[in-house]
């Protein structure tokens, strides 16, 4: 029956994108579900896209394994960055009228520029996308007969399919339903562990509570820890896709925030449960990711019901959809910064079908690049911290610039890019504490000392109509 109800609820998804492309006839259409996400829709999709596997069996199980202080960025990090980008910058970016991050760059610093944005931005969607496909198999298969490398075919087909065809609308939709079957299942676990246990089994050892846990690496590593969520949030092109999508800037604002404070709210659950789980779980686990299932399968499993597995399917729904939802957001901004960016360019496109059907062609090509990793690829955590981090170090100063700033130009930017990503490969093969941080810094003062030294400014390229910022020409 469970198996059964997970191929279902995945059937559901598909049917979704192909109800959806029957509305998608343009690029704009596609990436940007045509610039009309409300804010319910709006709100539900940047939770649903940043709720990821990670931040369930992720966190939970670095929690069950290492206290608090082992996921103390998630949520508490992630749910400040999308805050914060909800004050800072959604009102900037709508206002630019860009379709994806790449126009940015493009229209602020020129067409080099934006394919070297292209080459740092698309190893992290691909990263992140095989470590949610994972995270399908390895949940699907704890739960169900079903081996893990089919699992993860399973979910792979399936999300690269209705993506494929409907865009971020479909996208949108689909987040908005599993990110409410989320809520659902992860609320109905805790409230089934809490009248269910004993309360001793409540109490938890005052030493795996500590949030800012300063370990071996020393400060330096507990700041490197909260720069990755932050910083790679704000350069972020899931979420900056979403934050175009919306309707108006007000709504862009709003949902941003409303979805991070939605995080933190329902991001808590799962770390509680990872604190709670020694003295819940009768068995210890081996693999600490598997702690959410775990507790699934000793509390929600009720013999004296008609459907005895029916809060324990509604959980595993839960689970995945918060790979879902992630998985097709990745995939879409992924291939969007491809094809339009790049290919469309490149192959010298011109009609909207034409450079439609290039995106779409695109989002199967980094799914199947994704499902590769996500085949041989070994723990998720790690690979979303190579996602979050791959890149994004040099991105960071250059996004700034580029929508607060008209100092600096092309070579600033690339100089920026470069050093970032010099900076944090450098930081991994050295072993060095905090490499992401110490690369954040490098390329922003790279980027200043050479628009200085060349005495770069550009010219301001937003427009003001009757004292309402309108998205400019790209």
């Amino acid at each position: 029956m469970i198996t059964a109800s997970i191929i279902i609820y995945v059937i559901c998804q598909l049917l979704i994108g192909v109800w959806v492309s029957r509305r998608v006839s343009n690029q704009e259409d596609f990436i940007v579900a045509g610039r009309s996400l409300g804010f319910g829709l709006a709100t539900l999709t940047i939770f649903s896209t940043w709720f990821g596997a990670e931040s369930i069996v992720g966190s939970a199980g670095a929690v069950y394994e290492d206290g608090l202080g082992a996921s103390g960025p998630d949520p508490f990090g992630y749910a400040v960055a999308l805050v914060l980008m909800g004050i800072i910058f959604a009102r900037a970016l709508w206002s630019g009228g860009f379709l994806t991050l790449g126009d940015l760059f493009r229209r602020e610093f020129g067409p080099n520029v934006e394919r070297l944005g292209v080459l740092l931005i698309l190893p992290g969607p691909v990263i992140w996308g095989g470590a949610q496909i994972r995270a399908f198999g390895k949940v699907v298969s704890a739960v169900t007969d079903l081996d893990v490398n089919l699992a993860i075919t399973i979910a792979a087909v399936s999300v690269i399919g209705y993506t494929m065809l409907g865009g971020l609308y479909a996208s949108a939709l689909t987040d908005f339903i599993q990110g409410i079957v989320m809520i659902l299942g992860l609320v109905l676990l805790m409230v089934c562990i809490l009248w269910s246990a004993e309360p001793a089994q409540l109490h938890v050892d005052p030493s795996r509570t500590h949030l800012f846990h300063v370990g071996e690496g020393g400060w330096l590593e507990l700041i490197e820890s909260w720069s990755i969520p932050i910083f790679s949030t704000f350069v972020a092109v899931e979420l900056i896709s979403r934050i175009l999508a919306t309707r108006n800037i007000r709504v862009a604002q709003r949902a941003t925030i409303a979805g991070g404070l939605l995080y933190l709210l329902i991001g808590l659950l799962p770390v509680m449960m990872g604190l709670l789980a020694p003295q819940l779980l009768s068995t210890p686990l081996i693999d600490g990711e598997q702690v959410i299932p775990a507790l699934a399968a000793q509390y929600l499993i009720f013999p004296e019901f008609a459907i005895p597995h029916l809060i324990y399917i509604i959980l595993m729904g839960a689970i995945i959809s918060a790979i879902l939802s992630t998985v097709d957001s990745v995939l879409l901004s992924g291939a969007s910064i491809l094809s339009n960016n790049f290919l469309v360019r490149a192959l010298h496109l011109t009609d909207d079908i034409s450079q439609l059907r290039c995106t779409q062609i695109s989002v199967g090509l980094l799914g199947l690049i994704a499902y590769v990793c996500a085949l041989y690829a070994d723990r998720i955590k790690e690979l979303v911290e190579i996602a979050s981090s791959f890149g994004s170090a040099g991105l960071f100063p250059v996004v700034c610039f580029g929508l607060f700033s008209q100092r600096g130009g092309p070579k600033a930017a690339g100089v920026a890019m470069i050093l970032g990503l010099i900076g944090w490969l450098a930081g991994i093969v050295f072993n060095l504490s905090a490499p992401y941080t110490i690369s954040v810094l490098i390329s922003t003062i790279g980027y200043i000392i050479v628009a200085k030294v060349y005495g770069e400014t550009r010219s301001k390229k937003t427009q003001t109509i009757d004292g309402d910022i309108k998205p400019a020409e790209v």
